[in-house]
């Protein structure tokens, strides 16, 4: 899906995304920290594999895309999962 990865990156630098990720975790964010859950949400290495790997693109979708655009709307979203591989 052709697009995501400039979307992610005007999100991460959102205070609206950053507000939502708050409310999600508990913790502030910021621009760092959106980057690193969309990562983490995606599992990828870069944004613009959300334009080029079906399952990313799939996984923004389902876990940043639906909820973030629910929270915005006024609709409590179910939290994605932000469990860290280290």
């Amino acid at each position: 899906m052709k697009g995501l990865a400039q979307l992610a990156g005007i999100w991460c630098s959102s205070p609206d995304f950053h507000q939502w990720l708050f409310e999600l975790g508990g913790l502030p964010a910021n621009e760092d920290d959106a980057i690193e859950f969309v990562y983490l949400a995606c599992e990828i290495n870069s944004r613009s594999e959300l334009d080029s790997n079906e399952r990313a693109a799939r996984l923004f979708v389902e876990k940043v895309r639906r909820p973030f655009r629910e929270w915005l709307n006024g609709r409590p979203a179910a939290a994605p999962s932000r469990q860290r591989n280290k």
